[in-house]
């Protein structure tokens, strides 16, 4: 009796293993994936039609608007044309 109960401690100890390996495994393959697939759409998002803020641009804004954008330097820039984000959180209940 006590070699079956050896047997099936060992037994779940390899299964236990074995979860943790697809578990970890998995993620790591999926956070590899989601990177190179971010990078390959950042890569084509990138290209030369950069459009240059001008000060003609911001007369359609209001005016304490247009004061913030100037007195930050956005004139004479490009817009920006993509960004990357990183989210965090949790699950709700």
């Amino acid at each position: 009796m006590p070699r079956v109960m050896s047997v099936v401690v060992q037994g779940l100890a390899v299964l236990l293993l074995l979860a943790l390996i697809v578990l970890f495994g998995g993620h790591t393959i999926f956070r590899r994936q989601a990177s190179k697939t971010a990078e390959s759409l950042l890569a084509q998002a990138r290209g030369d039609g950069r459009v240059i803020v001008t000060e003609e641009m911001l007369q359609s804004l209001p005016a304490p608007v247009q004061r913030y954008l100037k007195l930050i330097g956005v004139v004479g820039k490009p817009i920006p044309q993509t960004v990357r984000l990183k989210q965090v959180g949790m699950p709700l209940p």
